[in-house]
This record gives structure tokens, C-alpha cells and sequence, in this order.
């Protein structure tokens, strides 16, 4: 499969109540055989004082939420996330399936003090339950992030008082301000963690998972996912720390045993990309499975890559930066569709642009003026939109300058609201191309027979933006004409 790319060096709304969950953490489900009257090793965690605590949204606006408030036993939590080091222990120790993103069932070099990710709930409640520990209650986490004043960053009140605004994941604790006024470390902006007995109610069968992951402080410690465990996407993400109701701190660290644990049933998730569609479709992609053939790439002025529990995600890094991201198919008559928003700039008013890229074909047989880059194909359109100009584009990249064919203005664009997505879609038939944004026609253009077959894909541009990272929630391609 080709895959090039191009580069230019959800919440729940809280009411407020006080809630009494100290019987409900101490009967938190344990997988597997029941923990031994022993206390398990209090090494490397620290106490969360009984008491109330504050939980929930911070926002100003929210005033019902920042009174939300939920009343805790005591209990103990580790200091920081369980590492890939710590969980090939666990590995070895009960002969657990190692996490999909090692290599060949080996932590990747350099990583062994990095958070281990990729590890399904049940697997993640079965290494705490090995060391006669638990995964924490919801509320448990959320106490030990914010502390008994709840702030809503573990650190205080600034959100950019410490820099974790960077791709990629830190050693567990390397980064010594990321510390919460209980002694715990990494609770926002590194790897999301599984959490046990959620104090709102979620879909059922559906896990929560807390804390955020690559710099993501927009909620700080309050931020909460309920997402689908089976999910390939939010397990390759989504890691772990344990606790305890009480502890000997005078215990070694604790050993891993079968008394403690027995192999959890986990459903299988399923890998790959999909191959059968309903009639009609070629191929369809909601990003939970990041196995379904789209590229993930990290460079410095550009990342393109999947997003849990269903995006993809296409980052431009710096002013005048275009992005690219393509499948690796070829498709000729087609109608391509995409929900697609932001999620992050770097400025409020910088301009940029974005949407899809179809029938991209060829490698270059010489870097065309206008558009560099390591890879990119011969030829491909882009539809895009300006958010803050409030103008969508049709643009062509060949051996001829990268230029506008076709533009205009567009109303009602809601793609700056993460909640609201836009919808972009391109029906490419023979030389006819027709664009559509939220169900309405906004041009077309005649290419004169210019390459009528090609890949897909996405593009993100900044002109003035110092930084634009937007999600594509989903994608169809569909057959068109005969």
C-alpha cells in the first residue's frame, strides 16, 4: 500500500450534588480470585485523605458543576503510571499478553521507562489485582489529580504554566512540575488511564478513561472519556496506574501472584482494515481501529495520525506548513464525504485551511514550484475551507504551480466548534467535479480530462496560523455513474 504525505518544514454537563461513594469504592470489582487478607506494598504510592472532594467540570461558566462534590473513603494510589517496564514484569511473571504496540512482544527501544499503552482494561484490572491492588474509582483518580482544594490543573490554576504542548510521551515523572499536591505525577498530558466505577453513569458497556494524553491540558484533571473498550483505537492510547484501600508501607515492593490473579476473559478486538462495505461503498473509516491503513507520521513541522476514540487527526506545525495525508487507493468515479472539525490552534485569529484531498496520483518527477516536500504525489485536488475567512477553495497541485482553480464564499461554517462538524463532500464524475459543504452545492469545475483517477485523502494548510490541528471524524467514498 502507498502512503505519502507532504510537508513544508466529549463531556458529560454535571448537576450539583454531593455524593457518598466510600461503600461503592470499597466494593470495587476484582477480576480474577480474591485478593489475599495481606495488604498489598504501599511502595511508590501515596495516601487520598478521606473527605469531600471536588470533581467534575472547573469551567467559569459552569456553575453547577464546580459545586459537584463527592465524599471518599480513605485510599492509596501510585505515584505515577505504570511503565512498560513495570507491565514486562507482569508479562513475564503471569505469561499476559504483551501490549500490540511492542515489537514482536518486546517494549521498543529507549521506551522502557515510558507508560504502557495498548493494554485492554481487563488486562490493565488484572495486573493491579496481581499486586493485590485495584484499578481506582473514578473519583479516587479525579481526588488524587486535583487534590482536597480541586483545582483544576494538577499544578494550579494556569494552564500553560507547564509546557507539555508537544507531540510524543515522556518518561513516567520526567517532567517534575506535573505534579499534583498529593504527590502524584503525569495525571494530565501524557497517557490517558483506564479507571474503575464511574460516578456518572455511561453507556452501557462502555469504560471511562481519564487524564488526556500528548500535552491535552484543555480540561486539565477533569477531563473524562466514556468509550468503548473493545475500541483497538482508545486501548492502543490508553494506559494505567492502581490503588488500594489500605497498604503496608513497610512491604517490598510487591511480587506478582497467581493467588492474586487469574487470566481475565477479554473480547478479541479486531485488526485490520475493513474489506466489505454495504453496496455501493468503497470503503468507509470511523478511525476506532488503527490498523485500517491510513499512515502515522511525526515529523517536526507536521504529525497526520489516528485519534481515539475516532478521528484522525492532520497537524500543520508552523506558518505557511501544508500537510498531506493519503489512504493508498485508486478510485475514478466517486463521492467522497468526511466530518471534519478543529480541535486545536495555535492563534485565534491566524488563517488557515483544510479538507480532502482526492485523486492524487504519481510520484513527482521533479519537485513542482510552490510545493515541497520528501513525498508527495504527482498530481491531486484539495477542497478545503477558511474557517475564519469564511471561504472554501477547490486548489490543484502538478507540475504546474500549486494554484486556486475555483472559489467562493461560504455561511454557516461550525467547524471551530468541536462540537458541531463540518460536512465536506466532492463528487468526482469524469471531468465534472461538483462541492458540497453542509448539504449544499457550493461550485464545481471542469477538468478537462486532468488525471480522473487517484488516491484520497486529507489536507491541512496554514497560511497565517502558527498551528492547525484538525480531526476528520469519519470518511465514506462511494460509487458513482456506471
Amino acid at each position: 500500500m502507498r502512503r505519502n504525505r507532504l510537508s513544508n518544514a466529549t463531556g458529560i454537563s454535571f448537576l450539583a450534588a454531593t455524593i457518598s461513594i466510600g461503600m461503592l469504592v470499597a466494593s470495587a470489582p476484582v477480576f480474577g480470585q480474591a485478593a489475599k487478607a495481606a495488604l498489598p506494598s504501599g511502595f511508590r504510592m501515596v495516601p487520598v485523605p478521606a473527605g469531600v472532594y471536588i470533581v467534575g467540570s472547573d469551567r467559569p461558566s459552569d456553575e453547577a458543576a464546580r459545586k459537584r462534590t463527592v465524599t471518599l473513603t480513605a485510599s492509596f494510589t501510585d505515584i505515577y503510571e505504570v511503565s512498560n517496564a513495570d507491565y514486562a514484569k507482569f508479562v513475564d511473571a503471569i505469561a499476559a499478553p504483551p501490549p500490540g504496540n511492542w515489537v514482536r512482544g518486546a517494549i521498543p527501544g529507549g521506551k522502557d521507562n515510558q507508560p504502557v499503552t495498548g493494554v485492554a482494561f481487563e488486562w490493565a484490572a488484572a495486573y493491579c489485582t496481581a499486586l493485590g491492588k485495584r484499578l481506582p474509582a473514578e473519583a479516587e483518580w479525579e481526588a488524587a489529580a486535583r487534590g482536597t482544594d480541586g483545582r483544576l490543573y494538577p499544578w494550579g490554576a494556569n494552564a500553560s504554566a507547564v509546557d507539555l504542548d508537544t507531540p510524543g510521551r515522556r518518561d513516567v515523572g520526567s517532567v517534575g512540575a506535573n505534579v499534583s499536591p498529593l504527590g502524584v505525577h503525569d495525571t494530565v498530558g501524557s497517557v490517558w488511564e483506564w479507571v474503575d466505577t464511574p460516578y456518572e453513569p455511561v453507556t452501557v458497556g462502555n469504560r471511562v478513561r481519564r487524564g488526556g494524553e500528548y500535552g491535552r491540558v484543555r480540561e486539565g484533571a477533569a477531563m473524562r472519556q466514556s468509550v468503548a473498550p473493545t475500541n483497538e483505537s482508545v486501548v492502543a492510547e490508553t494506559g494505567f496506574r492502581c490503588s488500594a484501600t489500605a497498604v503496608d508501607p513497610k512491604k517490598p515492593a510487591g511480587q506478582f501472584t497467581e493467588s492474586h490473579q487469574t487470566s481475565p476473559s477479554v473480547t478479541t478486538i479486531a485488526s485490520g482494515p475493513t474489506t466489505t462495505f454495504a453496496p455501493g461503498v468503497l470503503f468507509r473509516d470511523n478511525f476506532e481501529n488503527p490498523k485500517s491503513g491510513w499512515p502515522t507520521i511525526k515529523e517536526t513541522t507536521y504529525f497526520v495520525g489516528y485519534h481515539a476514540p475516532s478521528s484522525y487527526h492532520v497537524d500543520a506545525s508552523l506558518p505557511h506548513v501544508q500537510a498531506l495525508s493519503l489512504l493508498g487507493v485508486a478510485y475514478t468515479d466517486t463521492e467522497i464525504e468526511a466530518h471534519v472539525y478543529v480541535d486545536k490552534t495555535g492563534s485565534p485569529t491566524g488563517r488557515f485551511r483544510y479538507g480532502l484531498a482526492f485523486r492524487a496520483s504519481g510520484p513527482p518527477s521533479k519537485p513542482p514550484s510552490g510545493i515541497s516536500g520528501p513525498v508527495r504525489p504527482e498530481d491531486f485536488y484539495a477542497f478545503v475551507i477558511d474557517p475564519r475567512s469564511g471561504r472554501w477553495a477547490l486548489l490543484h497541485a502538478d507540475t504546474l504551480p500549486f494554484r486556486q482553480l475555483v472559489g467562493g464564499r461560504v455561511r454557516g461554517l461550525t467547524g471551530l466548534d468541536q462540537t458541531k462538524p463540518d460536512t465536506l463532500k466532492v463528487r468526482a464524475l469524469g471531468r465534472r467535479i461538483s462541492l458540497f459543504i453542509n448539504g449544499k452545492r457550493v461550485g464545481g469545475f471542469d477538468t478537462r480530462g486532468f488525471h480522473p483517477s487517484g488516491d484520497i485523502g486529507f489536507y491541512v494548510e496554514n497560511l497565517t496560523e502558527t498551528r492547525a490541528h484538525v480531526h476528520f471524524a469519519d470518511v465514506e467514498v462511494r460509487r458513482i455513474g456506471t
